[in-house]
């Protein structure tokens, strides 16, 4: 596929991702004519206890305003299987967040995730990564 234009991974230390621990990606973003597409990859342990993940997401653009939006993104299907690339030791899934699409106004974006659970502590959560990708037409 395409060169990322953005590509960075962010694992969490611990054992566990505390409820008030966000993780924030920062995008600098200078071409506003590229469409392009962001994902999100989300790498989990297959001994994690549910079938989904809450995420709040709060992006924050160049003018300083926000936006935040509450995701819940399933990571096994019905009966309990992985819908993503799994390993002995963890999975991985892929994200669609947003597809062909054009950043509005250059600068520096903020991309920030916590994890919005009912459990103060998640574990089972190793790490995200977030892409940006180029689209051809």
């Amino acid at each position: 596929g395409p060169e990322p234009l953005y590509d960075v991974k962010k694992t969490i230390d611990s054992d566990y991702w505390p409820y008030d621990d966000q993780i924030d990606f920062e995008i600098d973003i200078q071409d506003t004519t590229q469409i392009s597409e962001l994902q999100l990859l989300i790498d989990h342990s297959p001994d994690y206890p549910y079938q989904n993940i809450y995420l709040k997401v709060n992006t924050v653009f160049p003018d300083s305003t926000s936006q935040e939006e509450r995701l819940s993104i399933d990571l096994a299907d019905k009966t309990g299987k992985w819908i993503g690339k799994c390993k002995t030791d963890n999975c991985k899934l892929r994200v669609y967040l947003l597809d062909k699409f054009k950043f509005p106004e250059s600068g520096s974006y903020h991309f920030i995730f916590k994890q919005h659970s009912r459990q103060d502590s998640l574990q089972g959560i190793n790490g995200l990564q977030l892409r940006v990708l180029p689209v051809e037409d």
